[in-house]
């Protein structure tokens, strides 16, 4: 009976102890490397970039990307908290103080290290999710360091668009917030893309494995903020 690698699918001879996870090391200018490469390519020629960078090797790149865009978010809502408290305080300045001016002890710092850990948590649910539903009920062709990596390149977009989100928050608040529903929705496009490169062989099951990872997701967030807010 032929044997195949549980982690890249080749197959072996009798005995034979594949060498993939040797060949997926990774060393830290070879990560310096594939950021550059990744965060370039994304804007350049997304698809080849997912398509070359959704592989295991890219997990520690991958987990890199996902830690910046947490911190990001983490000083996008904190400064999202401190320009609507002093936006409301100038509104409420130019009505002759209709309301009282908001002077609140906020623990940026907090709010800051929460959301950043939240952020992290979240990803790593949607990963599993994702993993979950390709892999187990779709019989998808990733395993989940090949998932996660996915997740990481295309996390770029997103990160990109907080970046420019927060300093925007500093002018006008809404359009900083236009900016990142932007970045959202092109971040859903490419993942969609990126399950062809994951996902069953079959096209037509993409877009089931898709709609149903987001379902499940949203339905895992709105009980984690139903509990705990």
């Amino acid at each position: 009976m032929a044997k195949y690698c549980t982690i890249c699918g080749k197959k072996l001879k009798e005995k034979e102890v594949c060498d993939c996870k040797q060949n997926n090391k990774i060393s830290s200018k070879e990560i310096i490397n594939s950021l550059q490469e990744t965060v370039k390519g994304i804007f350049v020629k997304p698809i080849d970039t997912i398509k070359n960078k959704c592989k295991e090797k890219n997990f520690i790149p991958s987990m890199i990307l996902i830690g910046i865009m947490s911190i990001i978010t983490g000083l996008f809502i904190t400064a999202l908290f401190k320009n609507s408290i002093e936006l409301f305080n100038q509104i409420n300045t130019l009505r002759m103080y209709t309301f009282s001016p908001l002077y609140l002890d906020v623990p940026y710092i907090k709010i800051f290290i929460i959301t950043v850990i939240v952020t992290f948590a979240l990803s790593f649910a949607y990963i599993g999710i994702l993993y979950l539903v390709n892999t187990t009920i779709f019989k998808g062709r990733a395993n989940y360091k090949t998932i996660y990596s996915l997740y990481g390149v295309t996390s770029i977009v997103v990160t990109a668009s907080l970046v420019l989100a927060t300093v925007l928050s500093f002018v006008n608040i809404g359009v900083s917030l236009i900016v990142l529903v932007l970045g959202v929705f092109l971040n859903l496009v490419y993942m969609y893309h990126g399950i062809k490169f994951i996902g069953p062989k079959d096209e037509n099951k993409h877009a089931y494995i898709y709609l149903i990872t987001n379902i499940l997701y949203f339905i895992v967030v709105s009980i984690i903020t139903e509990l705990f807010m």
